[in-house]
């Protein structure tokens, strides 16, 4: 509501990138007008006709960076759209005009853009959301990473082997709000204007901070004597500067179980100090030491039996099955070349025994996400079964997102969401069916996309294809 008052009231006849602040503006408009510079720094267009999108001066590759070209403008072509970068059919790039005016960084970017949306208008979308909507939390993101110098809030350390950790989840929190600084130690509530004491709960003789929580104390070292790490502990201590680096420095140095059981010893050591100021009762160290290692062996036991239990399950049900006897069943799956800068498509279509009817290959320019890729070969696979007049068909793919994307309902604004949107505007039929399948029940039609670069872009089979002989018998 405040938008579109805004809109008819201050920039009615212009787009917002145009409005101007104008002569004594409202606190309200002031806050609108600078986030100019934020929503335009992850715009980007969704590439339709490429009628609406100036080469130079527009947002349009699909770079997680920079999404302009930055290439030199070429005089004389200082209007140019991206419809005039397409062949005449508009179903390829003409790499004769590109290579002879971008530099090689942007003809790598440009290389990996598919043309398969040219009969829509181009549209404006959010860069940094797959759905290709704009959201504040999405927002303050990019303005925290791009606009706002943090690095001063940066706490230097291997954050990401931390959360690479094979330990229970509610560790590895526990672990980054204990390297972050922020566990509840008495010393740290009085800092935030807490009243309590600010004595360690065990010896009351020393301030309790991460240091002494964890290290200094004598019950802390008890710990890690028994658990047999306080040698590893002590060693490392020497060249520390603080508390974070320590167990950075040792957890970098460990093997992967030290490194597991180091994580393990903290939490007993927390754990314990929150026993203690709350309870009141401890059980023996021993037992302590005991009952966190046997923590982390149950969840890894928990871990890995349900893995086996799939693997051996999945060996019973992912061969491929044949539809319902008055149906017939179309496999569609997709396959990257990303030395090539495509990708192909695969379709076989058989019937309720098992028994070949039809297949198709087809190829097209451009590295999409394997998804989208996937998505592309459904909206063919749906036409192409149209033109056959085939009426009962349950059509399978490998792809869980795209199948549950076609069954709910569609927000997404992005290259990804408008393919979609075109395999809902196919499916009117009520007798088409979509259906997931796993990757060894869909072998065949992956098969035949990774066989569709042998072929012309558009290849149709009467007769089974040599290289899937073998998994039609």
């Amino acid at each position: 509501m405040l938008l579109a008052f805004t809109k008819q009231n201050i920039f009615q006849n212009q787009i917002f990138f145009g409005a101007r602040l104008g002569h004594n503006p409202s606190y309200i408009w002031r806050s609108i007008h600078a986030s100019q510079v934020l929503v335009r720094g992850g715009q980007r267009w969704r590439i339709g006709n490429g009628k609406s999108i100036s080469v130079w001066s527009m947002p349009w590759l699909r770079e997680e960076g920079n999404s302009y070209v930055s290439s030199a403008r070429v005089q004389g072509a200082e209007n140019m759209k991206v419809a005039d970068l397409m062949d005449s059919n508009g179903s390829s790039w003409n790499w004769g005009l590109i290579k002879g005016i971008f530099n090689a960084h942007d003809r790598e970017a440009i290389s990996k853009l598919s043309l398969l949306n040219r009969e829509k208008e181009d549209k404006l979308i959010w860069k940094f959301n797959s759905k290709g909507s704009y959201t504040v939390k999405l927002a303050y993101k990019y303005a925290m990473e791009t606009l706002v110098d943090k690095e001063e809030y940066r706490i230097p350390g291997e954050w990401t082997s931390m959360w690479k950790m094979k330990i229970p989840q509610k560790i590895k929190v526990f672990l980054w709000r204990a390297l972050q600084g922020v566990l509840p130690t008495r010393m740290r509530l009085q800092d935030k204007g807490v009243p309590c004491t600010d004595s360690c709960p065990f010896c009351q003789t020393n301030y309790e901070n991460d240091w002494h929580v964890f290290i200094r104390c004598e019950e802390a070292k008890s710990i890690w004597r028994t658990a047999g790490l306080w040698e590893l502990i002590r060693d490392t201590l020497n060249n520390a500067t603080s508390f974070t680096a320590c167990i950075f420095s040792l957890l970098r140095r460990l093997t992967s179980d030290k490194s597991n059981d180091v994580a393990m010893m903290l939490w007993c050591l927390w754990r314990r100090r929150n026993d203690k100021v709350w309870d009141g009762d401890l059980k023996p160290i021993n037992i302590a030491v005991q009952l966190a290692r046997e923590s982390l062996f149950q969840w890894q036991e928990v871990r890995s039996r349900p893995a086996a239990l799939v693997q051996h399950q999945q060996q019973h049900i992912e061969a491929w099955q044949p539809p319902d006897e008055d149906f017939v069943k179309c496999n569609v799956d997709a396959a990257m070349f990303e030395a090539q800068r495509c990708f192909g498509i695969g379709m076989c279509i058989r019937n309720s025994r098992g028994h070949f009817l039809k297949a198709a290959t087809c190829w097209h320019e451009g590295s999409p996400p394997p998804q989208e890729a996937k998505a592309i070969g459904l909206r063919y696979a749906i036409s192409w079964l149209g033109r056959l007049g085939l009426s009962k068909v349950l059509i399978e793919l490998d792809c869980k997102l795209v199948v549950d994307c076609i069954v709910d309902r569609n927000t997404n604004q992005a290259e990804f969401g408008s393919i979609i949107s075109d395999c809902q505007a196919l499916l009117q039929h009520p007798n088409f069916k979509i259906s997931f399948a796993r990757r060894h029940a869909n072998v065949v039609a992956h098969t035949l996309a990774k066989a569709s670069r042998l072929h012309a872009s558009h290849q149709q089979f009467d007769l089974i294809p040599s290289y899937i002989d073998s998994f039609e018998k």
